[in-house]
């Protein structure tokens, strides 16, 4: 409704922001702790992360992002090269360390 904050701040954020000060309200709603819910990582990845992403991605100018789309290919392509990288160079240090236990050797 007011477009003087969301001119500051991305709307992702304010919805990141909504939901923490929701939480919060809901954390000491109940002192004693007996309806307390729990959060669990498979709700977050598939309930919530997507509509933040997808608000985050749909309200982009595109303009900024045509602008920047060698950038953000550099930074898809170079950090995904670089996780690969890093993950299997440290699953196979670990691996040979023996520090993975007699059943997950990957390369014996």
């Amino acid at each position: 409704m007011n477009n003087k904050l969301s001119s500051i701040f991305p709307e992702s954020s304010l919805l990141i922001m909504l939901g923490i000060l929701a939480g919060i309200v809901v954390y000491f709603a109940d002192p004693l702790g007996t309806t307390r819910a729990q959060l669990h990582a498979t709700t977050f990845f598939h309930f919530l992360l997507p509509p933040i992403i997808l608000d985050a991605g749909y309200f982009m100018p595109n303009r900024a992002f045509f602008n920047n789309i060698g950038t953000i290919l550099l930074y898809a392509v170079v950090g995904t090269l670089w996780n690969t990288a890093a993950i299997g160079c440290t699953l196979w240090a670990v691996s040979q360390a023996g520090w993975l236990g007699k059943y997950y050797h990957i390369f014996s």
